[in-house]
């Protein structure tokens, strides 16, 4: 099991599957959600997040349709993204609990990436949004 929390640790959670695809999202919704030239996110089943405590301090928003992002409402860590729909979520890499030894496999919407982030990984860009 995998635990992830927020900053001020009000909120926790527990991924109950194996990660096994992290990615580097470069759309301008997670760089306007984190404030950063890109969001690592590790995509998991929506159905495989138990959020252990604190659920009542998330604030959910949907910031394309069918697509919300959670977030702390105390300290505003942002968490996850999901699409229930689609039994989908990425967790975001930063809260997770200590090092599970995986590392990111792609960056995804490149096309979007910030014009002053220059890539110098050698991982594959695909850079549909």
């Amino acid at each position: 099991m995998i635990l992830g929390s927020c900053l001020c640790g009000r909120v926790q959670y527990a991924i109950t599957c194996e990660i096994t695809s992290m990615g580097l999202c470069h759309c301008h919704n997670c760089q306007k959600f984190t404030g950063s030239a890109f969001t690592p996110a590790a995509w998991i089943t929506y159905d495989s997040v138990e959020w252990r405590e604190g659920e009542e301090h998330l604030t959910r928003y949907e910031s394309s349709p069918g697509i919300f992002r959670c977030f702390c409402r105390h300290c505003g860590s942002s968490l996850i993204g999901v699409a229930p729909d689609h039994n989908l979520a990425g967790v975001y890499a930063g809260t997770l609990d200590g090092d599970h030894g995986f590392a990111p496999s792609t960056h995804i919407h490149t096309s979007s990436k910030a014009p002053w982030y220059q890539i110098q990984d050698h991982l594959p860009q695909l850079p549909t949004e």
